[in-house]
């Protein structure tokens, strides 16, 4: 159940990094340009703008998320399912934020996807309390589904 639980926690996490991500990148893109001699007047531009505002918050809320993944799972499991983020992070932008994914993109997030499945297949076969939960054939099957 912890397995099952840390990577329902990692999968929120990179979901809410994501997103958090993407609205900021929106305000910060509305925002005055940045002066580097200006760190704090800066900084303050930036949160007036109220998408890199709620964007620092879904952020920070994703990070409760990736502490508590790492409390109920092993840290190999968090970080692959981190990694599969970049996945979600194209759908995502390409989906709901209006950004255009270019063919040469999608075949480098194709190329990662696969890289993680086959990291997921090529796991060592676990005995005990774990091992009937996540087959090879199942985590074969988890991973694609949880892509699109």
């Amino acid at each position: 159940m912890n397995l099952i639980l840390g990577i329902a926690f990692a999968a929120a996490c990179a979901l809410a990094t994501n997103i958090g991500f993407l609205y900021k990148h929106r305000g910060a893109c509305q925002a005055p340009a940045v002066d580097v001699r200006r760190p704090l007047w800066t900084a303050r531009q930036l949160f007036s703008c109220k998408l890199f505002a709620i964007g620092f918050l879904i952020a920070t809320g994703a990070w409760v998320f990736h502490v508590a993944a790492m409390a109920v799972a092993p840290l190999s499991v968090v970080q692959a399912v981190l990694a599969g983020g970049i996945v979600m992070l194209a759908v995502i932008a390409e989906r709901s934020f209006g950004m255009r994914i270019s063919r040469r993109q999608w075949g480098g997030i194709a190329l990662t996807a696969v890289g993680l499945l086959l990291l997921g297949l090529s796991l060592p076969a676990v005995h005990g309390a774990h091992s009937r939960r996540w087959s090879r054939s199942r985590v074969f099957c988890w991973w694609p589904a949880r892509c699109w």
